[in-house]
């Protein structure tokens, strides 16, 4: 009969076997107690856990076990026990520390968690063998603990939680079969699930994957009215949240902005912003009037409506405008100028080839140095300088010099305050 007195306690109790897909960790605490009346000698304590997987073993992993003492009341602290665990055979060998006995009415709690509870249910019987001393015959003492799966669902949660672009929404939990499971997702919509080859998990279909962070609910109800119905929750969180609409009361902070459709983007420079049609590459802007305080441009300008323009306008290739043209500065074209209505300038404008249907007013000088032709009338208040033809439907005024270097065809007045050149 062994010196010492042996209890058992287990956290939780009882013990949860593990799952496919998911690890129940355990722990043991052994109650070792001197209830002699008298300090006993003693040579060691061995702890023999049970390893496997069977009905009665208690893990498949003795190298996970982490053994300790605590609570020490047996000795003092300077002679407190030495713990020794085999990380093969999952033998845990508690000795005292130079012979020290275990005090009367003493005792001390051996620790035993961190690993892994086996899979199987069942009744574990782990065998404490006591020395009194070394060379001594073991005095057995046989323990027992109880394992059972899961009597709830448990551990909802979500493989991943910060899920990118190429990422797949997927849930997994711990629970009885006797229960019936259903996830109900962010919109209110309900999905019963049925248990695969993993274990118990879910995953939206195809379409119905969340487009910005979602909540999910798992409900589990069981087959019989003896216990209560369960609800548990998790989230996932998006890295490129989509939204049907935004509203900043105190601004956005993006570097560029680019469409959802389609790969039209707005990036913002420290000049302002810029279109683009991919990253690299420049776009178009499109828009059905623009009212701009200066307009420069390195390739074409085609304006779908009206033209307003608060300063210059300096388009380095055409500009094509269906609307009106107004511009406050002055205008300087390299291409060609195709206006489908009026033209105004408060300033000097300089042209290649100028085609509108509309009236012309300049209130500095016109200098075109191709074709000019207009349907209706022309007027600038300085010289009006034309390296072609000017073709005009209504009047001329120029109210300085007139230059031509190719013919005229006015259809109406020709007013020149200055002197008139015509190379035709």
């Amino acid at each position: 009969m062994a010196s010492l007195n042996y209890e058992i306690l287990i956290d939780p109790a009882p013990l949860q076997v593990s799952e496919p897909g998911g690890e129940s960790p355990g722990a043991v605490y052994i109650v070792v107690t001197n209830q002699t009346g008298a300090d006993v000698t003693w040579g060691s304590i061995e702890v023999r856990v049970p390893v496997g997987n069977a009905e009665g073993d208690l893990t498949t992993a003795p190298a996970a076990i982490n053994a300790r003492i605590e609570q020490n009341t047996a000795t003092d602290k300077a002679h407190e026990p030495k713990v020794a665990r085999d990380a093969t055979t999952g033998v845990v060998r508690v000795t005292p520390r130079n012979k020290a006995p275990f005090g009367k009415a003493g005792s001390l709690v051996l620790v035993l968690d961190d690993f892994p509870v086996s899979a199987k249910p069942g009744v574990v019987l782990p065998r404490v063998e006591e020395r009194p001393v070394k060379g001594a015959p073991r005095k057995p003492v046989i323990l027992s603990l109880l394992k059972q799966a899961p009597g709830v669902p448990r551990n909802f949660r979500a493989d991943k939680t910060l899920l990118g672009a190429n990422d797949t929404v997927r849930l997994l939990w711990d629970g009885p079969d006797t229960f019936t499971y259903a996830i109900k997702g962010p919109d209110g919509s309900m999905q019963t699930v049925t248990k695969g080859t993993a274990g118990w998990e879910w995953s939206p279909k195809k379409g119905d994957e969340p487009k910005r962070d979602a909540t999910y609910t798992l409900i589990a109800t069981p087959s019989t009215g003896k216990q209560p119905g369960y609800f548990l929750t998790t989230t996932v969180h998006l890295l490129g949240p989509e939204f049907d609409s935004v509203t900043a009361t105190a601004g956005m902070h993006t570097p560029w902005v680019k469409g959802t459709e389609v790969d039209g983007r707005i990036h913002f420079t420290p000049q302002g912003a810029e279109i683009r049609k991919d990253p690299e590459k420049r776009g178009i802007l499109t828009a059905d009037k623009a009212a701009l305080r200066d307009l420069d441009t390195t390739g074409n300008a085609v304006v779908g409506g009206a033209l307003t323009v608060m300063g210059d306008v300096d388009a380095r290739s055409a500009l094509t405008v269906t609307g009106d043209v107004d511009a406050k500065g002055g205008l300087s074209v390299t291409g060609d100028v195709d206006a489908k209505q009026n033209f105004r300038a408060a300033r000097n404008v300089e042209l290649n080839d100028f085609v509108t249907l509309g009236n012309v007013r300049v209130r500095g000088a016109l200098s075109v140095a191709g074709d000019v032709d207009t349907q209706n009338g022309v007027r600038a208040a300085g010289n009006v300088i034309v390296g072609c033809r000017l073709i005009v439907t209504d009047h001329v005024e120029a109210g300085h010099d007139l230059h031509l270097a190719g013919k005229a065809v006015v259809g109406g007045d020709l007013t020149v305050g200055g002197r008139v050149d015509s190379g035709g």
